[in-house]
Protein backbone atom coordinates (compact mmCIF):
# COMPACT_ATOMS: atom_id res chain seq x y z
CA UNK A 1 0.00 0.00 0.00
CA UNK A 2 1.57 3.15 -1.21
CA UNK A 3 -0.40 6.62 0.88
CA UNK A 4 0.40 10.04 -0.14
CA UNK A 5 -1.31 13.06 1.80
CA UNK A 6 -1.94 15.58 -0.62
CA UNK A 7 -0.80 16.23 -4.70
CA UNK A 8 2.63 17.49 -4.93
CA UNK A 9 1.40 21.27 -5.92
CA UNK A 10 0.28 24.00 -4.36
CA UNK A 11 0.89 24.70 -0.62
CA UNK A 12 2.21 21.03 -0.02
CA UNK A 13 5.21 21.82 -2.66
CA UNK A 14 5.73 24.93 -1.37
CA UNK A 15 6.47 23.79 2.48
CA UNK A 16 8.56 20.34 1.14
CA UNK A 17 10.86 22.64 -0.62
CA UNK A 18 11.23 25.22 2.04
CA UNK A 19 11.80 22.30 4.45
CA UNK A 20 14.11 20.26 1.94
CA UNK A 21 16.25 23.07 0.72
CA UNK A 22 15.61 26.17 2.89
CA UNK A 23 16.24 23.94 6.13
CA UNK A 24 12.57 24.66 7.68
CA UNK A 25 12.88 21.98 9.78
CA UNK A 26 9.63 22.81 11.97
CA UNK A 27 7.65 22.32 8.44
CA UNK A 28 8.37 18.50 9.02
CA UNK A 29 6.06 18.28 11.87
CA UNK A 30 3.17 20.10 10.10
CA UNK A 31 3.56 18.34 6.96
CA UNK A 32 3.35 14.88 8.77
CA UNK A 33 0.30 15.29 10.26
CA UNK A 34 -1.97 15.16 6.86
CA UNK A 35 0.48 12.16 6.14
CA UNK A 36 -0.56 10.20 8.85
CA UNK A 37 -4.43 11.40 9.02
CA UNK A 38 -3.82 9.76 5.22
CA UNK A 39 -2.45 6.26 6.21
CA UNK A 40 -4.99 6.11 9.02
CA UNK A 41 -7.44 6.42 6.94
CA UNK A 42 -5.98 3.77 4.50
CA UNK A 43 -5.30 1.32 6.99
CA UNK A 44 -8.78 1.58 7.79
CA UNK A 45 -10.10 0.71 4.37
CA UNK A 46 -7.41 -1.56 3.86
CA UNK A 47 -7.38 -4.20 6.82
CA UNK A 48 -4.49 -1.95 8.12
CA UNK A 49 -1.83 -2.50 6.02
CA UNK A 50 -0.91 -4.36 2.91
CA UNK A 51 0.31 -7.31 5.66
CA UNK A 52 -3.01 -7.17 7.41
CA UNK A 53 -1.10 -6.02 10.71
CA UNK A 54 -0.11 -2.92 11.68
CA UNK A 55 3.41 -1.91 10.62
CA UNK A 56 6.11 -3.11 13.60
CA UNK A 57 8.64 0.23 12.60
CA UNK A 58 9.37 3.37 10.59
CA UNK A 59 12.08 3.15 8.02
CA UNK A 60 13.20 6.58 6.38
CA UNK A 61 14.40 7.00 2.72
CA UNK A 62 17.83 7.79 3.15
CA UNK A 63 19.90 10.44 1.09
CA UNK A 64 23.36 9.87 -0.04
CA UNK A 65 25.76 10.32 3.12
CA UNK A 66 27.50 13.36 1.20
CA UNK A 67 24.06 15.18 0.67
CA UNK A 68 23.38 14.17 4.30
CA UNK A 69 26.55 15.72 5.54
CA UNK A 70 25.86 19.14 3.28
CA UNK A 71 22.15 19.70 4.06
CA UNK A 72 22.82 18.54 7.53
CA UNK A 73 19.69 16.51 8.11
CA UNK A 74 17.37 14.06 5.91
CA UNK A 75 13.99 15.60 5.27
CA UNK A 76 12.24 11.96 4.83
CA UNK A 77 13.69 11.04 8.38
CA UNK A 78 12.27 14.33 9.86
CA UNK A 79 8.77 13.03 8.51
CA UNK A 80 9.28 9.17 9.96
CA UNK A 81 10.05 10.87 13.59
CA UNK A 82 6.98 12.68 13.44
CA UNK A 83 5.39 9.55 12.37
CA UNK A 84 6.82 7.23 15.44
CA UNK A 85 5.40 9.63 17.37
CA UNK A 86 2.42 9.61 16.37
CA UNK A 87 1.83 5.66 15.67
CA UNK A 88 3.97 4.81 18.85
CA UNK A 89 6.48 2.76 16.47
CA UNK A 90 9.92 2.59 16.58
CA UNK A 91 11.72 4.48 13.55
CA UNK A 92 14.57 2.12 12.59
CA UNK A 93 17.74 4.11 11.22
CA UNK A 94 20.53 2.74 9.65
CA UNK A 95 19.46 -0.46 8.18
CA UNK A 96 18.71 1.34 4.53
CA UNK A 97 21.90 3.09 2.96
CA UNK A 98 21.64 5.02 -0.18
CA UNK A 99 24.72 4.78 -2.60
CA UNK A 100 25.59 8.39 -4.53
CA UNK A 101 23.34 8.82 -7.73
CA UNK A 102 22.30 11.86 -9.09
CA UNK A 103 19.22 13.33 -7.91
CA UNK A 104 15.93 11.85 -9.52
CA UNK A 105 14.76 15.11 -9.78
CA UNK A 106 18.11 15.48 -12.37
CA UNK A 107 16.50 12.52 -14.00
CA UNK A 108 14.07 12.03 -16.72
CA UNK A 109 11.08 10.14 -15.39
CA UNK A 110 11.54 6.97 -17.88
CA UNK A 111 15.32 7.36 -16.38
CA UNK A 112 14.76 7.30 -12.79
CA UNK A 113 13.96 3.49 -12.50
CA UNK A 114 17.80 2.90 -13.74
CA UNK A 115 19.02 5.90 -11.42
CA UNK A 116 17.89 3.89 -8.47
CA UNK A 117 18.60 0.00 -9.38
CA UNK A 118 21.57 -1.09 -6.54
CA UNK A 119 21.05 2.23 -5.06
CA UNK A 120 19.61 0.86 -1.86
CA UNK A 121 21.37 -1.65 0.37
CA UNK A 122 20.03 -2.61 3.81
CA UNK A 123 21.84 -4.14 6.36
CA UNK A 124 20.35 -7.05 8.72
CA UNK A 125 17.39 -5.84 10.45
CA UNK A 126 16.89 -6.56 13.75
CA UNK A 127 15.43 -10.08 15.14
CA UNK A 128 12.46 -8.29 16.07
CA UNK A 129 11.77 -7.01 12.54
CA UNK A 130 12.48 -10.24 10.43
CA UNK A 131 9.19 -10.60 8.56
CA UNK A 132 7.64 -8.09 9.83
CA UNK A 133 5.69 -5.40 8.31
CA UNK A 134 7.52 -2.11 8.24
CA UNK A 135 6.63 1.52 6.67
CA UNK A 136 8.69 3.49 4.26
CA UNK A 137 8.65 7.20 5.10
CA UNK A 138 9.50 9.59 1.80
CA UNK A 139 8.54 13.15 1.30
CA UNK A 140 7.08 12.92 -2.00
CA UNK A 141 6.30 10.25 -4.37
CA UNK A 142 7.24 10.57 -8.28
CA UNK A 143 7.03 7.92 -10.31
CA UNK A 144 7.61 5.03 -7.27
CA UNK A 145 10.88 4.41 -8.60
CA UNK A 146 12.82 5.38 -5.38
CA UNK A 147 10.45 3.42 -2.89
CA UNK A 148 10.42 0.22 -5.05
CA UNK A 149 14.00 0.09 -4.80
CA UNK A 150 14.03 0.84 -0.94
CA UNK A 151 11.11 -1.40 -0.95
CA UNK A 152 12.64 -4.54 -2.49
CA UNK A 153 16.22 -3.54 -0.68
CA UNK A 154 14.27 -4.36 2.83
CA UNK A 155 11.97 -7.59 1.44
CA UNK A 156 15.59 -8.75 0.24
CA UNK A 157 16.94 -8.13 3.93
CA UNK A 158 14.21 -9.89 5.23
CA UNK A 159 11.56 -7.63 6.29
CA UNK A 160 7.92 -8.53 5.41
CA UNK A 161 5.73 -6.30 3.26
CA UNK A 162 6.56 -2.63 3.61
CA UNK A 163 4.02 0.20 3.28
CA UNK A 164 4.71 3.47 2.14
CA UNK A 165 3.83 6.80 2.94
CA UNK A 166 4.68 9.93 1.58
CA UNK A 167 3.42 13.67 2.58
CA UNK A 168 2.80 14.41 -1.41
CA UNK A 169 2.60 12.23 -4.83
CA UNK A 170 3.23 13.90 -7.83
CA UNK A 171 0.54 14.00 -10.83
CA UNK A 172 1.16 14.45 -13.82
CA UNK A 173 -0.86 16.37 -16.79
CA UNK A 174 -1.85 13.30 -18.29
CA UNK A 175 -3.69 11.81 -15.21
CA UNK A 176 -5.95 15.60 -14.36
Amino acid sequence: MAVAAAPYEGVFQRALLELKFRRREVLAELLARPAIAAFRRASRNHGVSAAGEFPAAVVAVPVPFWRGRRRGFNQAELLARQVTRELGIPLVRGVLRRRSRPPQTLVSPSARRRNVRGAFRAGRLPERLAGRPLLLVDDVFTTGSTVEAAVRALIRAGAGPVDVLTVARAVSAASR
